[in-house]
């Protein structure tokens, strides 16, 4: 018997060996995908000056919570299928960058918003 034949317990060879339901890890499909073309347009448009307007800040924290949105139920569909490395690649993706990131952007604007002092050095 070479490396690449597989046997049965009862002796019968095995060639073609496919696992069905699993999606390969660098397919994310469309939501998941429709939540990093935003996150990466807003970061892009900030990186090359666009929104030196007021309001910003609220505006990609929002984006950020909605990415959170996103890419938590998708990690957990991942999760579902069995793809345990890409969902849990996806919600804590989510959690660290889309609810935490976008908590601090929000809750930035809103303290300054009503001159409550925040502390944001953690963030």
């Amino acid at each position: 018997m070479t490396d690449d034949e597989l046997r049965t317990d009862s002796g019968d060879k095995v060639t073609n060996v496919a696992v069905k339901g699993l999606s390969e890890p660098g397919n994310i499909g469309g939501g998941l995908l429709l939540g990093f073309s935003m996150l990466t347009f807003s970061f892009w448009a900030n990186a090359m000056g666009l929104t030196d307007t007021a309001g910003f800040t609220v505006a990609i924290g929002i984006v950020l919570l909605g990415f959170f949105v996103i890419y938590f139920v998708g990690g957990l569909y991942l999760l579902k299928q069995g793809n345990t490395f890409g969902g849990c690649t996806y919600v804590v993706f989510a959690s660290s960058f889309g609810l935490f990131a976008g908590a601090v952007y929000v809750t930035g604007t809103v303290c300054a918003a009503i001159w409550l002092p925040c502390d944001f050095t953690l963030a």
